[in-house]
């Protein structure tokens, strides 16, 4: 009895709560065992409390770590979900990206053929005119060589009169 009335004090002062309810149900079991049941009672009461409060404050621990756990996973999946919406986004731009240098190159391919083929037409509209000009040359200058031989030289029927098995070549230069 003395042992458990010194374990008693030392287990206050140091504040070991586990420790001191063993200790009051050894006294209670004790002082029931000698008959004195006022005694008993009121360490059974202290046993009691203390051993409610020791599993209130488990239970309060271990929902608490419980509602961290819970809190944590909801963290790590809404951060796992935000990593997979930033990665789907990375690779939508990446796409996009893509499609738009795409688009921007067929279009400069484009306008460089339409640059050309404009080009190409206006140079061969400046070629058709040239040919068109020097042919109209040539054909006036034909017609001006005609008209000089004609004024130089008799008339058809004058020539076969004149000289009835001949013929006349033109020649041009």
């Amino acid at each position: 009895m003395e042992y458990l009335v010194k374990s008693h004090n030392i287990s206050k002062k140091i504040n070991n709560p586990d420790r001191l309810k063993d200790i009051y149900e050894n006294l209670s079991e004790t002082y029931e065992a000698k008959g004195e049941i006022s005694k008993a009672f009121n360490y059974y009461k202290d046993y009691s409390k203390l051993k409610d409060t020791l599993l209130n404050e488990k239970s309060s621990k271990q929902i608490a770590e419980a509602e961290t756990k819970y809190g944590t996973e909801k963290k790590e999946h809404e951060n796992e979900m935000l990593r997979k919406d930033n990665e789907l986004q990375l690779t939508k731009n990446k796409t996009q990206r893509i499609i738009n240098y795409g688009v921007g190159g067929l279009a400069a391919l484009l306008l460089g053929f339409g640059v050309w083929a404009f080009r190409a037409y206006r140079n061969k509209k400046r070629l058709n005119k040239i040919i068109e000009e020097r042919n109209k040359e040539t054909k006036e200058s034909i017609e001006y060589a005609r008209g000089i031989q004609r004024a130089i030289l008799p008339k058809d029927e004058e020539f076969k009169r004149l000289l009835p098995n001949s013929f006349i070549l033109y020649k041009a230069k």
